[in-house]
């Protein structure tokens, strides 16, 4: 929903489309390139064609709008967070983590869910205890989408739940918990 010149891109850029949805626009030494998804890169081979409402460059494809899993759908697909989901239907909150978001979800392993006190799992997907499932969880979500790449080195974050996680990133490694002491 803009007027971009080819002069106009950096080295990368993440744009979004009049249908809602990212593109990755590249330029380099070989020209410029865009894709939906990272992977399937049209080249464009006529750049900047003027119009009176707006711009058209010339690719060499059609851009194909990728459909990414919601969150629910995406630990469905890890083996590994078979606890979590089966966590989140007891919770009632698989319609909340399907619907748009945004969401960012920093989602417990089995072995995470194995390491808690003996009986801790158990005793939380008792239907009596639903509620305290539910602030469980909800704590490990926040109510906006972060990318790792947009962290800092520190930053409190307020969950779903309604208390802060404090989040850390040193070295490449991402590190999340309630206080410093025990960000893990």
């Amino acid at each position: 929903p803009a007027q971009v010149l080819s002069t106009d891109l950096s080295a990368f850029q993440r744009a979004t489309t009049v249908e809602g949805k990212d593109v990755l626009v590249y330029k380099d030494a070989n020209g410029v390139r865009v894709s939906p998804d990272g992977k399937d890169f049209k080249a464009v081979t006529g750049a900047d064609n003027l119009a009176s409402n707006g711009v058209a460059h010339i690719i060499d494809g059609v851009l194909l709008p990728t459909k990414l899993p919601n969150i629910v759908e995406l630990a469905e697909s890890v083996g590994d967070l078979s606890t979590l989901v089966a966590a989140v239907v007891g919770g009632d909150l698989a319609d909340t983590l399907r619907s748009p978001g945004p969401f960012t979800v920093f989602a417990p392993t089995n072995a995470a869910f194995a390491a808690l006190p003996a009986g801790t799992l158990d005793t939380l997907m008792k239907p009596e205890n639903k509620a305290e499932l539910v602030d469980v969880l909800a704590y490990h979500v926040l109510p906006s989408e972060v990318q790792s790449s947009e962290l800092g080195l520190f930053q409190a974050v307020e969950t779903v739940e309604g208390k802060n996680l404090h989040v850390t990133v040193w070295g490449g490694v991402v590190k999340v918990g309630p206080s410093l002491a025990s960000a893990e």
